[in-house]
């Protein structure tokens, strides 16, 4: 990240403030720990600086990079992991197309594959 930014005064680095808010496997989780990663975006937003909070989002975006939405975990600023899919899948429409494409292709194929195991079996096919 920004060398010449005082990343002291960021709200996650704060004396108690708990890692574990920020850092929240994704935004999609077991009930009762969405509220988590609200709670930590809050913070962030209203807590951190403007500059550190936009170096913060900048550098997830990069270091996340061709990462799917499966591959995002936490909160970096202010945003939680579909939020920066979606702004990374804005900033980069052709690479996010190629990968969406591609996960349909893979959903297909896996659903050929259970359909050809239950004709195999007799089992119901799901996938």
């Amino acid at each position: 990240m920004a060398s010449d930014l005082d990343w002291s005064l960021a709200a996650c680095r704060q004396p108690g403030a708990d890692p574990d808010l920020w850092h929240d496997a994704s935004d999609i989780q077991p009930p009762g720990t969405g509220h988590r990663v609200s709670q930590a975006a809050r913070i962030c937003l209203s807590d951190c600086p403007a500059a550190l909070q936009a170096a913060c989002l900048r550098q997830a975006l990069a270091d996340e990079g061709d990462r799917s939405l499966d591959g995002r975990f936490g909160v970096f600023g202010g945003a939680n992991p579909r939020e920066r899919y979606e702004l990374w899948a804005r900033l980069n429409p052709a690479r996010a197309a190629a990968m969406e494409a591609r996960s349909r292709q893979i959903a297909r194929s896996r659903a050929a594959v259970a359909a050809a195991r239950a004709t195999t079996v007799g089992l119901p096919a799901t996938a």
